[in-house]
């Protein structure tokens, strides 16, 4: 029975991550290709996901947070 319910968590948790992907996929294709249009506009060189670098950006100027730029100009691209 314990295998039984293990087999069948794992089923569900492929499932889960399955549809999630299916139906993430399509956004994170949109907002990569506006990333990059963003970037090529501005000319910004290099562009970082602090939240994917977790504690690797130790310290950063505020202005050098383009997060509230890149959100006003993605929803004025796709309202």
């Amino acid at each position: 029975m314990q295998r039984e319910l293990q087999q069948k968590q794992q089923a569900a948790q492929q499932a889960i991550g399955a549809a999630q992907q299916e139906k993430q996929a399509p956004i994170a294709a949109q907002i990569s290709k506006a990333l990059a249009e963003f970037t090529k506009e501005r000319n910004i060189d290099l562009l970082l996901d602090a939240a994917k670098l977790g504690d690797a950006v130790l310290i950063a100027k505020p202005e050098l947070d383009v997060t509230a730029d890149f959100i006003a100009y993605f929803n004025a691209k796709n309202p």
